[in-house]
């Protein structure tokens, strides 16, 4: 059910968007100046619409309601959230079809990774593309190509994600958050191994298994499903090849156990949001931009998005049989982070300090995935990690919840 986001005040924008509002002899709507795009903008931050609606549908849906209440009369925000919720419904009640993203990974055609199945999708790499797809996909990068920076991978293997859908839209958002998955369980095998990293020149990203420049979305026949296509705003031209054979092997290996246990986790869903926002952060060759994605994932998995840094800052060090020095570093690294969003500062050591934020993460991420104590979300693991760090404290603190169940029986 459509709702408004506490602390906005809706009826005041309504009452914007009816003065610039007006209705031609035929009935339709249109409004006047720039201003409606800002409005709808605001819209998008106010209203709740259901997880599933892919952001790109709740602006178009958003969009529409306001033509759609302004057809009906006044523009108020009940009309508005009225609309949204009958434009939600719509597209919920669409029929599913079958999409294929086709896209590229930075794997040799050597390595052996073997048909991935999530949630009925499934992700093949190196498929045996048909001609029609091939030449499709050709001609779409074409029209494309003026959307990237560098030339397009030439070395890359093909991928293909197949999946249901509603719309393209969501087909290509589905597809890309379930690749990306993948490539994030892969990549946090292969980038926890290493704790440090020094370099010159030209940045690279931490991850080393990147998408290619372009996707393409198609029917089963390898006909366009659309028109449009999708690129990698972080692409920069092709990187080094993954083309070691046993690394895939035990890259494969690690995935099956991390599924494993992800699939007993009463909140799968919210780790596999952390691991595509890790994986995408990794993919950035903007090390600073990098780093406050970190940063942002360090929030998710710590359940303090709304919290203080500080609150961050401890739960996190818990996490750790030294936490005294991992408090410490966590907050040399918030104090970064605030000094990086409210002065623009750049600092030499970016990259020891993305390193170091990245181990703090990918310990957080493997802590949820054990979930050794049977967590049933990420905030009833936040309270775990607000425990006392000391065991005479839990011990005192036992011993009056002990008082307290034995005064409640009495």
């Amino acid at each position: 059910m459509v709702s408004w986001v506490k602390g906005y005040n809706p009826e005041l924008i309504a009452q914007q968007m009816e003065k610039t509002k007006s209705v031609s002899g035929n009935s339709k709507v249109s409004f006047s100046g720039f201003e409606h795009s800002e409005h709808v903008v605001l819209l998008n931050s106010m209203i709740c619409v259901k997880e599933e609606i892919p952001e790109v549908e709740k602006r178009r849906i958003i969009n529409q309601a306001t033509f759609n209440a302004g057809e009906k009369g006044v523009i108020t925000q009940k009309s508005i959230l009225r609309e949204v919720g009958k434009l939600e419904n719509e597209f919920l009640n669409k029929e599913e079809k079958k999409y294929r993203l086709v896209t590229s990974i930075s794997v040799s055609r050597t390595c052996p990774f073997p048909k991935v199945r999530i949630d009925g999708s499934s992700i093949v790499i190196h498929p045996r593309l048909n001609k029609t797809t091939v030449e499709n996909r050709i001609k779409l990068m074409k029209e494309a190509r003026h959307s990237i920076i560098s030339n397009p991978p030439n070395n890359y293997a093909d991928v293909s994600v197949s999946v249901s859908a509603r719309t393209t839209a969501e087909a290509a958002e589905k597809a890309l958050e379930r690749v990306d998955y993948v490539r994030g369980i892969w990549n946090l095998w292969k980038n926890r191994g290493y704790g440090m990293r020094r370099s010159s020149g030209q940045r690279n990203p931490v991850n080393t298994i990147l998408l290619g420049s372009i996707h393409t979305l198609h029917n089963d026949n390898g006909s366009l499903a659309t028109e449009s296509w999708w690129y990698e705003p972080q692409y920069q031209g092709p990187v080094d090849l993954f083309r070691d054979s046993a690394k895939a092997e035990k890259m494969v290996e690690f995935m099956g156990k991390f599924r494993d246990l992800l699939n007993k986790s009463h909140y799968k869903d919210e780790i596999i949001q952390a691991v595509v926002r890790y994986v995408r952060s990794m993919d950035s060759r903007d090390w600073d931009d990098a780093y406050l994605r970190l940063w942002g994932v360090l929030e998710l998995l710590t359940g303090t998005v709304s919290e203080s840094y500080a609150v961050t800052v401890r739960r996190a060090s818990y996490m750790f049989s030294d936490k005294e020095y991992a408090y410490q570093v966590l907050t040399h690294l918030r104090d970064y982070r605030n000094k990086s969003v409210h002065v623009g500062s750049d600092s030499g050591d970016i990259e020891a300090l993305m390193y170091q934020l990245k181990r703090y993460v990918e310990v957080l991420i493997e802590f949820h995935v054990a979930n050794k104590y049977r967590f049933t979300s990420i905030a009833d693991a936040a309270e775990f990690m607000d425990m006392p760090n000391d065991k005479s404290l839990i011990d005192a603190k036992i011993s009056k919840l002990q008082h307290a169940k034995e005064f409640l029986g009495g």
